[in-house]
């Protein structure tokens, strides 16, 4: 009869119908479960909860799926296809080194060599990812995924290689209050430049197409989408709270619905435990404990409108003049904004829209981690409406809001380059006929002259230290943008002459961008389009690159901008081919 049973599960998990397999499999299991001793009754058991096993994966209940295994293994631990399912429940509980290990068991098993040559290949195949997944998410060892694929997100042309699909990573910070802006991310020991801080993956993300502007649903619907989404993401960590990766989600959207002053220890700057991967957690911390299903976020029913919340004060932003919903993302959420940032950012349009975090300056041990919500080269005012109002209290907009009050050419070189913004985007510049084109480049140079002049005539900028002047120039970077503009540089009479003047006003200012932001992605469009006409070599035989003319000051930018986004070990020939691949991207970022 039991076997009858066992057929009948079988039937259902060929027609997909898991529920009903499961079902089935475990009345085989309850007809078989008195007498453990005889040995055709522990063979039946084994593939009775190996089976159940491969049908509570069909429906990603890792947990149950992991304690099938583990009761099958207990009866033939040598049983090939039970480690292997444990070895991809593992996987689906995040825990990596575990899994792993498992792997490692099937390949120096007896039996391994007799399976076919395609399961073989398969089972070295999840080795390798596991172990692979096992050090990004201990080690944050990405550095080789970006050497085959190096193409960047946002920015540029079509991608030519797909991104590389990346676990998340969680180094040296923490979340802690911080006065009058909530919370915020800080560095738990001395970081140095170039070193990974972050590897976040996307909670959800919105299905509906943002890239062409013309047609953008409304922001309603938007929300609506995303709200959705999210609520999947909800019902899901409710049906699997012992799987702990599922509870952390539960505990990370409650924090971000926060702050809670009532709270604010446990709930606004909760233990990194519940943002750190599974994988990365000590021996012993990675399963649900009692103290873990005590936690105030189980008490939260998640409603729409405290969703909708979470989502419309912390995942819009303004992209140029587009107001965009994209990806909801956890820690990077928490990270607070600064016009002098300290952390690159760097986006993979990957299956999981993965954001790497590394920090772009030196950065003390007990010191907030900042990063640019927007676009920080433009004026004071404009900054301050692309967060909705918000003062950033770093030491530029403080020097810039007293410069402002007390010298009036300042500010009306900011009305000026505030003025152009308004009228002058790329798409509006290809409706611009020659005669307009001409007047705004004349416009520009005079403005870069202009402000230059301020410098020396202004007793009170004059005054001012190198790194304060690079603030400044820093918020007029749109006039030198658009002389790169493929518009204004296709007009007739473009010449030898003023290819080489443009590089010499972009040289300069990328300097002044790169005290502002040492990681800035427009700072290396603008390096890749002033670099068109070949101004370096990339050497095969020595990987190296060989500058030649006035650009070494572009390419030494572009080089270490890449370095602070990529990391320190991108080899000469990535930078080349990264470099190369942003020239003609520039038109992609918001002026």
């Amino acid at each position: 009869m039991e076997e009858e049973v066992r057929e009948e599960g079988n039937r259902m998990f060929g027609k997909g119908r898991w529920a009903r397999a499961i079902a089935k499999y475990g009345q085989y299991i309850a007809l078989l479960v008195g007498d453990k001793t005889d040995e055709t009754t522990r063979s039946k058991l084994v593939v009775g909860y190996s089976n159940r096993a491969e049908a509570w994966l069909k429906v990603h209940k890792y947990v149950k799926a992991l304690d099938d295994c583990n009761k099958a293994l207990e009866l033939d631990n040598a049983h090939l296809k039970s480690l292997l399912r444990k070895g991809r429940a593992l996987e689906g509980l995040r825990m990596f080194q575990e899994a792993v290990e498992t792997y490692k068991e099937i390949l120096g098993s007896s039996s391994f060599d007799c399976l076919s040559g395609s399961v073989r290949d398969s089972i070295e195949i999840s080795y390798e990812n596991a172990f692979m997944k096992d050090r990004q998410t201990r080690f944050g060892e990405i550095e080789n995924a970006f050497e085959t694929s190096w193409k960047l997100f946002p920015a540029g042309p079509d991608m030519i290689e797909t991104p590389p699909s990346l676990e998340e990573y969680v180094g040296p910070v923490e979340i802690r209050r911080v006065p009058g802006m909530g919370r915020g991310l800080f560095a738990t020991r001395n970081v140095q430049a170039g070193e990974l801080l972050l590897v976040s993956n996307a909670l959800t993300t919105n299905k509906i197409s943002t890239d062409d502007r013309s047609e953008l649903p409304p922001l309603e619907k938007k929300l609506d989408h995303l709200i959705y989404a999210v609520e999947e993401v909800v019902r899901d960590a409710m049906e699997n709270l012992h799987d702990l990766t599922q509870l952390q989600r539960l505990i990370q959207l409650d924090t971000l619905g926060g702050p809670y002053p009532e709270d604010s220890q446990y709930r606004d700057a909760p233990p990194m435990r519940y943002f750190t991967p599974v994988n990365a957690l000590p021996p012993g911390c990675k399963s649900v404990t009692a103290q873990d299903m005590t936690h105030p976020a189980l008490r939260n029913e998640f409603p729409r409108a405290f969703l909708r919340r979470v989502i419309y004060e912390r995942q819009i932003y303004q992209y140029g003049k587009v107001l965009k919903i994209l990806e909801i993302y956890v820690l990077p959420s928490l990270m607070n904004h600064s016009c002098l940032p300290n952390v690159s950012v760097m986006g993979l349009r990957n299956e999981r829209f993965s954001r790497v975090f590394r920090a772009s300056r030196d950065i003390r041990q007990g010191e907030e981690l900042f990063h640019a919500y927007h676009n920080i080269f433009c004026p004071l005012d404009e900054r301050r409406w692309l967060v909705g109002g918000v003062l950033c209290k770093c030491s530029r907009c403080s020097l810039e809001a007293r410069l402002l009050q007390e010298c009036s050419m300042l500010n009306y070189m900011a009305s000026e380059c505030t003025d152009i913004g308004s009228h002058c985007d790329h798409l509006s510049l290809s409706t611009y006929t020659e005669e307009q084109l001409e007047r705004l480049k004349r416009r520009c140079i005079t403005a870069i002259t202009a402000v230059g002049s301020l410098f020396k005539d202004i007793p009170k900028l004059s005054a001012l230290r190198d790194d304060e002047k690079d603030f400044i120039r820093a918020s007029f970077v749109r006039f030198y943008r658009l002389l790169l503009d493929p518009q204004i540089k296709g007009l007739p009479g473009y010449s030898a002459d003023n290819l080489l003047s443009e590089r010499r006003l972009i040289a300069n200012i990328i300097i002044a961008m790169h005290t502002c932001d040492p990681a800035s992605d427009l700072a290396l469009a603008m390096c890749a389009e002033a670099a068109k006409e070949k101004p370096f070599l990339y050497n095969h035989a020595t990987d190296s690159i060989e500058p030649y003319g006035e650009m070494e000051v572009l390419l030494n930018s572009g080089r270490r901008i890449l370095e602070l986004t990529y990391g320190p070990e991108l080899t000469c020939r990535s930078i080349f081919k990264i470099f190369v691949s942003y020239e003609g991207s520039l038109v992609y970022l918001p002026f």
